[in-house]
């Protein structure tokens, strides 16, 4: 309401709306909070809500805890990361994701590494206190450096020209022709018409 209040007011200069994802849940708590935080059905609600202010929208803090170190905690942990981020990906609005506390023991309103005051009691980092990977790590890794990726070939038709469908951002290209590697880099973005011609 408050956005589009000032929208109503003549307050257009909002480049995008943030919001913030820290699950700090009182683990005794958790299974029965999350019945609705973690929804599907819920969070696209929510998303679909925001999204007809006519914004982009970024996750600008998120932190989903492990609660210990303990590995069916962390294990956890990766799977609600893996279901959120392909979750808020995968709206049409969203524009970025910000995971909030990379290592444990560096969360705000404790000593570091202190484990057992303010935020560091969630263990909500990607990476332990000893900078080891977590699970949660992997995740990240694995959807933004595989899945999220495209890697792909074709050949060009009789005239020359090729299309491929991929996520937006730069690629480098590797053209072959006539037995020869000529290097080429284009950028996709939502906000052009991704027609790029390249002279060899």
């Amino acid at each position: 309401m408050q956005i589009e209040r000032m929208m109503l007011k003549g307050v257009n200069h909002l480049d995008s709306i943030g919001m913030q994802f820290h699950s700090f849940l009182p683990k005794e708590k958790e299974h029965i909070i999350t019945q609705s935080r973690y929804n599907p059905k819920r969070l696209y609600e929510v998303l679909d809500k925001y999204e007809e202010l006519g914004k982009k929208m970024q996750i600008t803090e998120m932190t989903i805890p492990a609660y210990s170190a303990n590995e069916d905690d962390e294990y956890i942990q990766a799977e609600l990361l893996k279901k959120l981020y392909r979750i808020f990906f995968s709206h049409k609005a969203m524009e970025a994701i910000v995971y909030w506390n990379v290592p444990d023991g560096y969360a705000a309103f404790a000593p570091i590494g202190d484990m057992t005051q303010g935020e560091n009691v969630y263990y909500g980092g990607l990476l332990r206190n000893d900078l080891s990977e977590k699970p949660a790590f992997k995740v990240i890794k694995d959807l933004f450096g595989k899945e999220w990726r495209t890697d792909t070939s074709a050949v060009t038709n009789e005239y020359g020209k090729v299309e491929f469908k991929g996520f937006y951002g730069s690629y480098d290209l590797t053209v072959v022709y006539d037995e020869k590697e000529f290097p080429a880099e284009i950028n996709l973005s939502e906000y052009s018409d991704n027609i790029f011609e390249i002279q060899l």
